[in-house]
């Protein structure tokens, strides 16, 4: 059963309560990962308004590099617990970000636009003592950057082999019995 929170975001039949770290689909809870629950809460919390994938990146994942498929995995999770399998609630900005295109209640009073951010900070203290212990997370590069790297190296390679000097080595032995 839900509990009267201080700190609620209700939209659309659901109500994530930051401090319980829960989602609830009327009295149901529903499970979300803890850092899927701080994107839902990150967007609800920036209704309204565009929100970058890098500004999102930065506010789930402030120390941390991880790559754009972590973010797209929370996004999925969202989406599933949501029932928003047409981008209804949650819109993609294709190369830009993400919308959280839908009316939230703070606390039971209708919020148009951003609103607390100071929320989060307590949110994600509540998640990190209450989740697995950290994990190594990859690096994050763009993708093009992975495709640079590697023609980078080929090419440092061909360079490094075209250097060798290449002859007739076969003659080596000839030569060095001859200066016996």
């Amino acid at each position: 059963m839900k509990s009267s929170s201080s700190q609620s975001y209700s939209f659309d039949g659901f109500t994530l309560d930051l401090p319980r770290g829960s989602l609830f689909r009327g009295e149901q809870e529903i499970k979300l990962r803890p850092k899927s629950f701080e994107v839902l809460a990150y967007l609800a919390a920036n209704s309204g308004r565009l929100v970058a994938k890098s500004e999102l990146m930065q506010a789930i994942w402030p120390d941390s590099f991880v790559t754009d498929d972590s973010l797209v995995q929370c996004l999925i999770d969202v989406r599933r617990a949501l029932g928003d399998d047409s981008q209804r609630l949650i819109k993609t900005v294709p190369r830009r970000g993400y919308i959280f295109d839908v009316d939230v209640n703070v606390n039971g009073a209708q919020v148009t636009g951003a609103v607390f951010d100071e929320h989060l900070e307590g949110l994600r203290l509540l998640i990190e003592e209450e989740s697995e212990p950290p994990k190594a997370e990859a690096i994050y590069l763009p993708s093009n950057s992975y495709r640079r790297v590697w023609i980078f190296s080929v090419l440092a390679v061909l360079v490094v082999i075209r250097a060798l000097p290449f002859g007739d080595y076969s003659n080596l032995a000839a030569q060095a019995q001859m200066q016996e």
